[in-house]
């Protein structure tokens, strides 16, 4: 019961499933989470709140890296009703609501049920309306009790939010050591990204780019990888982070057009040109550099696993069979990686012995193609007998089909599919069936 119409003595919270309000405390399966996304319902347009019972939020909160805000409201309650229609509907609001946090409403029955009251009272809600801000659906940070105006609002929230901000507790936890290693701070990078801290989170990321294979050598791996993919995502939204970008791609050409370039600059380059969407670059510049005068000609060859396949694509087998050399040879170049990796596994690291043995697939497949097309039949076969000999499973026969119906050797791609046919029993290739039937009309 309520002494008056705003204050809360039981309330725990009612079942309700329209847009943007809670449904009940019940405890519902925890959002997915995948490469560091959820499937937490979006923030509604006009309020900023999300369809999502209480029980689930604070797993999305943590999933997502992003406070958690409970609005109880009540449609008894005329403070509740004049702040949902006026400071709720402030436009600064509902971007902090929407942008900067898992928030959903609370709709505050006058007799609650018993576990919602439980929760309620555990969080001392006793007034509505009310707006509570927990650090990832755990600690409370602050709170906001009564009506308020739009901007007062927007400023008190701006002010929570920011003091719950994952990246201001992981940042406590690190010390001046911590800021001296490169995964630690590429940590604090990517909580600041999810925060959208974008300002912040480009500091850190260029230190981890820069900087740090020389505090860490094994980090090394990373620079082109994660982090260039991390830095690429920024400046997709931050022009500083583009400019940054556009910077480094600039010297790393420079250096290489010059004929100055030390160990590694080419595969910055094209890593650094992917990241700003101008992977063409790499290709021009491969080009540029072909010419007999030019001062960084002795370096074109460093450029070439960049564009290799952008070669194939664009058509360009002899091109890009000029620069392989030795399909064949580097084919058994990647199937030995393979094998050296899978003699001394790595306990946990699974995927990686798939990647290194889809990396040797890959490379097969990739001049196949070109032999076929530049009529040098007897490579393109030795090639394809190596590939199923290492692996002879239903999509790589499919992909071999494909590309060679897809060359104009009709021929070929009836080989390899009697081929198939032969080695692997019928329930195993579902995939070359489907290539055959498309490209062969069902073959021989």
């Amino acid at each position: 019961m309520f002494a008056a119409p705003w204050i809360l003595v039981c309330v725990p919270f009612a079942l309700s499933s329209s847009p943007g309000t809670s449904s009940a405390l019940a405890q519902e399966p925890a959002p997915r989470v995948t490469d560091g996304t959820t499937d937490v319902p979006p923030a509604a347009a006009e309020t900023g709140l999300r369809a999502i019972a209480l029980g689930a939020a604070p797993a999305a909160a943590k999933a997502a890296r992003l406070p958690m805000v409970v609005v109880a409201l009540a449609d008894w309650s005329g403070p509740s009703q004049r702040f949902a229609a006026g400071a709720l509907a402030d436009k600064d609001v509902v971007r902090l609501l929407g942008e900067r946090s898992i928030a959903l409403r609370l709709d505050v029955p006058r007799l609650p049920e018993a576990d919602l009251e439980a929760w309620l009272l555990r969080h001392r809600i006793d007034e509505l309306p009310a707006v509570l801000v927990l650090e990832a659906g755990e600690r409370e940070i602050g709170r906001l009790v009564g009506h308020r105006e739009g901007p007062e609002l927007a400023r008190s929230l701006s002010g929570l939010l920011e003091a719950a901000r994952p990246s201001r507790a992981l940042a406590a936890t690190l010390s001046p050591a911590d800021m001296e290693r490169p995964l630690r701070r590429l940590e604090l990078a990517n909580v600041l990204v999810a925060e959208k801290a974008f300002g912040e989170a480009l500091e850190h990321l260029l230190w981890c780019y820069d900087l740090g294979a020389s505090k860490d050598p094994t980090f090394a791996a990373l620079r082109n990888g994660p982090v260039i993919a991390q830095l690429g995502r920024v400046a997709r939204d931050h022009e500083a982070a583009r400019l940054a970008l556009e910077t480094r791609q600039a010297q790393a050409r420079a250096s290489l057009v010059a004929g100055l370039a030390k160990g590694g600059v080419a595969a910055d380059f094209a890593a650094l040109s992917r990241a700003i969407g101008r992977r063409g670059d790499v290709l021009a510049l491969y080009d540029a550099l072909a010419a007999p005068d030019a001062p960084g000609r002795t370096l074109r060859a460093s450029l070439f696993e960049e564009v290799a396949r952008d070669l194939v694509a664009a058509g360009r087998d002899r091109d890009a069979l000029e620069g392989a050399g030795d399909p064949l040879g580097r084919l058994e170049q990647r199937i030995e990686e393979q094998r050296r990796a899978a003699q001394h596994p790595v306990p946990g690291a699974e995927n990686l012995q798939l990647l290194s043995r889809q990396r040797a697939v890959n490379e097969g497949l990739l001049w196949f193609g070109p032999l076929l097309r530049t009529d040098r039949r007897v490579e393109a076969n030795a090639v394809a007998d190596r590939l199923v000999n290492f692996d002879p499973s239903d999509a790589t026969f499919a992909e071999l089909v494909r590309i060679a119906a897809a060359s104009g050797r009709s021929a070929v791609a009836r080989d390899l599919v009697l081929r198939a046919r032969a080695a692997l029993p019928a329930d195993r290739r579902p995939l070359l069936e489907a290539v055959a039937a498309e490209l062969l009309r069902g073959g021989p």
